[in-house]
């Protein structure tokens, strides 16, 4: 969701002391998703989760504004994160948070929002768990889908026992929010959308969980090993309290989510075109997903699709877009579909020194708000960029170039192809590229003033008043 300072921050504040059925609530971990790349940010505490394996996605479009059930959006929640279908990786929380809990064995609630694709899911992908399975202690939360188990909330404890929802609870092609309280008296109840759909009150649900001592970690099932295959499953705003909240609370909490519009990755996903598109040398070539390279055709690759490439370049076909730059220069221009303001870019690249791929030493960034036809692209930001930037074979991002909350429908980086940061030759040689993040807001809607309304209305008023005269005459 949409980061939170300011004033903000005193309304979230406001708002979470409200929430019923936590007067006395603590809100000991919250993971809202905005972020643009690794770590996550616990904003509750300012504990960090860090990515491990492979496969982290960023900056998903998160639920939008619509009822949920019970629960209401007004706003959105902004961004999301997830795992890509066939990766196996998660962020593992740090000593502090997993220790803090590891201690929680019983009267806590603990939530989320997850996006379940069309296409469905297959295996336990948790919002949030402990990192050993079937170990005997702690305890892990998210939803089902294997065997008899079909699309069902799961909350475990123990590591072998596991509290779930009824069949077909958990809905596909939608965002959703799921919630489960874990109570020495009422046992375990489970909510969707804000409305309980399940409950276990028997002495095992109340008896205390053990305490564990296990890493914590987000969007994993219980451990790499049995990782889900999740088809495109998001997570976001991850929540756990240090008490048992009531229906309204858990309702309240959902809707906490929304404070506000944010800066958040606005070129996610959007389509792109090449203007300049120099040929090669000689030597492997790498393309983007769709391979043509063709100039002046919007295209929805690798560029945009919120996921960085890991391993040596594969060669022909890989996830990559580069160019061997022959000291040419090369435009990319991402069509944003609205306008925006714009304050950052950041360029991904793919260096590969055995490969001779490096990175771009310089770029010129330049919005229009109008189209790519006119050649009206204003307000350029110059940046260059050093060896120490690209300090690791595989994935680097170049240092976020800041913008002045530029107005742009079209954002245009220009690459001089002079110059080439690592490979183990001296330049020209290839220079890749894994993902480009644009981050902004979006452009305030200009209502006119009161008077301008008014005279618009009397010029038409008067228009009309005069085409009648010309007819009667």
């Amino acid at each position: 969701m949409y980061a939170k300072t300011g004033m903000w921050m005193v309304v979230l504040a406001s708002t979470l002391a409200l929430i019923p059925g936590a007067s006395q609530a603590a809100l000991i971990a919250h993971y809202n998703g905005e972020e643009i790349g690794n770590p996550l940010t616990d904003q509750a505490g300012g504990q960090t989760a860090s990515a491990v394996g492979a496969g982290h996605q960023y900056q998903k479009p998160s639920a939008p504004a619509g009822t949920y059930g019970a629960i209401t959006l007004a706003t959105g929640l902004g961004s999301a994160v997830g795992i890509g279908a066939t990766n196996n990786g998660s962020w593992h929380l740090d000593g502090t948070e997993s220790a803090e809990l590891n201690s929680l064995v019983n009267d806590f609630t603990v939530a989320a929002w997850y996006f379940v694709p069309s296409g469905g899911y297959a295996g336990l992908p948790r919002a949030i768990a402990d990192d050993a399975a079937w170990d005997g202690d702690a305890w892990s939360f998210g939803i089902r889908n294997e065997g008899a188990n079909v699309n069902k909330i799961d909350f475990t404890g123990n590591g072998i026992k596991g509290w779930l929802s009824p069949a077909n609870t958990v809905t596909t092609g939608t965002w959703q929010h799921v919630a489960a309280t874990k109570s020495s008296t009422s046992g375990v109840t489970l909510y969707h959308n804000g409305i309980q759909v399940a409950n276990v009150a028997d002495a095992q649900a109340k008896n205390n969980i053990n305490a564990g001592n296990d890493v914590f970690g987000l969007a994993r099932a219980n451990n790499l090993s049995h990782q889900v295959v999740n088809n495109g499953v998001l997570i976001d705003e991850v929540r756990v309290y240090d008490t048992v909240l009531d229906a309204a609370g858990i309702i309240a909490a959902a809707e906490a989510g929304q404070i506000g519009p944010g800066p958040m990755d606005i070129g996610h996903g959007k389509p792109y075109s090449y203007s300049n598109m120099p040929g090669y040398s000689g030597g492997t070539h790498y393309f983007d997903d769709g391979r043509d390279q063709t100039p002046g055709a919007f295209d929805t690759g690798e560029l945009t699709n919120g996921v960085v490439q890991s391993g040596a370049p594969g060669g022909a076909g890989q996830q990559l877009v580069g160019w061997d730059p022959l000291s040419e220069s090369t435009e990319i221009i991402f069509d944003l579909d609205s306008e925006f303001l714009v304050s950052e870019v950041t360029i991904g690249t793919h260096t590969w020194n055995a490969s001779d791929n490096g990175a771009p030493d310089s770029v010129v960034v330049s919005f229009s708000t109008t189209g790519t036809a006119g050649g009206d692209f204003g307000s350029p930001v110059s940046a260059s960029f050093l060896r120490s930037d690209v300090p690791i074979n595989g994935h680097n991002d170049l240092p976020s170039i800041s913008i002045s909350d530029i107005p742009a429908r079209y954002v245009k980086l220009t690459f001089d192809g002079g110059g080439v940061l690592g490979g183990s030759n001296h330049p020209p040689n290839k220079w890749m590229l894994d993902e480009i993040t644009i981050v902004g807001t979006a452009a305030p809607v200009v209502i006119p003033e009161p008077m301008t309304m008014l005279a618009v209305g009397l010029g038409v008023a008067g228009l009309v008043g005069y085409v009648r005269k010309r007819k009667r005459a």
